[in-house]
């Protein structure tokens, strides 16, 4: 059964065009290209678009029966009550996604079923930490258990982000709420939110996420929001800039913003208005020259200019998450695509080694690769084949004119 949600084929590509509930993508290819591998699960198979990886990895299916076995047992349900909590809600989950497939609708909802209580059972498991089935049989899987030995989680983890590894929120959080909150909440336990088990598995602060008071869609774009709940400041159109040794050079400072601020992105311009008149009153070199001066005279860092960036991670490890979230802005956020537009900033910035440099000494980026070349071509491979809107306001115009005399 396709998506009948779906409009009628394109013509000029002869595709069905995805319906407004649309929110799950198959990469596109020219992204795809640039590094096939970081939108490739290789542990784990969600959702429809990767079945050959079901083939190859039979430990893994047989593991989701199992967790299936034991959901049941926790919610003390049967089989056949999910079949049917997922079979009444299986044309709303096929419109999520950006393509028909050919399964007919009893293999689809039991690919959904098994994917859909593997992760709500793992994500319960790690937040319970327990070493037992909640039938009460020892688990022959610890210290091997998914929700314990850090290697296995971590590669389930990352294949969890992935852009066509997805299911959508929705389905997840009501059969969580329905079958686990509810029935152990009435039995006056304290159940935390999918909300926080979600969270607390992928390392992320939950009062961010739900202050937010966006609508998830996916793992994909929790994580992005994460990142960009706060918001930013409005970027704008890229244009050519100065790169970070040059703009340094002129008087700007740059200021990497930790992890103790939590996770979300920044990325604020501080210019004093006096400064566009006088700008002989940059304090930067004095500051730099002198730096006790800013505790003895503190109005001088009023009169530096500063670029705050939130720390960029860069390691092999952070690419393939990158990457989805970027082609997720691509497909679904193409108008705001506030990650992709962040990254093309570092890439203005950096030029050459001494420009990462630069910015690892004022902490914007950690660099994980051991070399400033390699920190170099990663950021600019990034970039590679994205494509950013047109926009009025252009944030690297006005770092350029503040800073033209440089």
């Amino acid at each position: 059964m396709g998506n009948e949600c779906k409009d009628d084929p394109c013509p000029q590509c002869a595709n069905q065009i995805p319906c407004k509930h649309c929110c799950i993508y198959r990469v596109p290819k020219k992204l795809r290209n640039v590094n096939p591998e970081a939108y490739t699960p290789h542990a784990v198979a969600i959702g429809p678009f990767h079945p050959s990886l079901r083939k190859d990895c039979p430990t893994l299916e047989k593991l989701k029966k199992r967790y299936l076995v034991s959901f049941c047992n926790l919610a003390r349900k049967k089989e056949k009550d999910l079949t049917e909590f997922i079979k009444e809600r299986i044309d709303k989950i096929r419109y999520c996604y950006s393509e028909s497939f050919d399964l007919s609708d009893d293999a689809f909802v039991e690919m959904i079923v098994h994917d859909a209580v593997f992760i709500v059972e793992l994500f319960w498991r790690y937040h319970s930490w327990t070493t037992q089935d909640h039938c009460g049989e020892e688990c022959p899987e610890v210290p091997y258990h998914l929700s314990v030995n850090p290697c296995r989680r971590n590669n389930i983890k990352e294949d969890l982000l992935l852009l066509e590894n997805q299911l959508p929120y929705f389905i997840l959080e009501e059969l969580y709420s329905t079958f686990v909150f509810k029935v152990l909440g009435e039995q006056g336990q304290d159940v935390p939110t999918f909300l926080t088990l979600a969270c607390n598995f992928f390392d992320l602060v939950c009062q961010h996420v739900r202050a937010h008071n966006k609508g998830i869609l996916h793992f994909t774009d929790l994580k992005r929001t994460a990142y960009v709940c706060d918001g930013i400041s409005p970027i704008g159109k890229l244009e050519a800039m100065y790169n970070a040794t040059k703009l340094n050079e002129a008087g700007l400072e740059f200021k990497g913003i930790g992890s103790s601020e939590g996770k979300k992105l920044k990325l604020d311009f501080h210019h004093h208005k006096i400064l566009e008149w006088l700008p002989f009153l940059n304090s930067t070199c004095l500051l730099n020259c002198f730096p006790c001066l800013r505790n003895n005279i503190p109005c001088l860092e009023h009169l530096q200019p500063r670029l705050d960036l939130s720390n960029f991670v860069v390691e092999k490890g952070s690419e393939s998450l990158r990457r989805n979230i970027m082609a997720l802005e691509q497909c679904h956020y193409p108008f705001d695509p506030l990650i992709c537009k962040y990254v093309f900033i570092l890439d203005y910035l950096i030029v050459n080694e001494k420009d990462v440099d630069l910015l690892v000494d004022k902490k914007v980026i950690v660099n994980g690769l051991g070399t400033s070349e390699g920190a170099s071509q990663l950021i600019k491979k990034l970039c590679d084949q994205i494509v950013l809107p047109d926009d009025k306001f252009d944030r690297t115009e006005t770092l350029r004119k503040a800073f033209v005399k440089g």
